[in-house]
């Protein structure tokens, strides 16, 4: 699962064998902590899911996504492809 990008103690995973919508697996230490579906045309970057965040640390976490959807959607379409 290669991990795209590191921040604030998570790191930002896209998992090669995973399923459409586009998302981002959010880990901290071993373990998942939430998932975010990337921002795709209309539509903004938006939680899926959350494990074990509190409040603040989910922000944080959904702010970095925003701040690098570009970034991580190139990503998605690397490893996943256009369709």
């Amino acid at each position: 699962m290669p991990t795209i990008f590191r921040s604030g103690g998570f790191r930002f995973v896209i998992w090669p064998d995973d399923h459409a919508p586009p998302h981002v697996h959010i880990i901290r230490g071993t373990l998942l902590a939430a998932v975010i579906n990337l921002g795709m045309g209309e539509s903004p970057a938006s939680i899926k899911a959350n494990y074990r965040l509190n409040r603040r640390e989910l922000a944080s976490v959904l702010r970095v996504v925003l701040a690098n959807n570009d970034m991580f959607v190139e990503e998605w379409t690397k490893i996943h492809g256009e369709g």
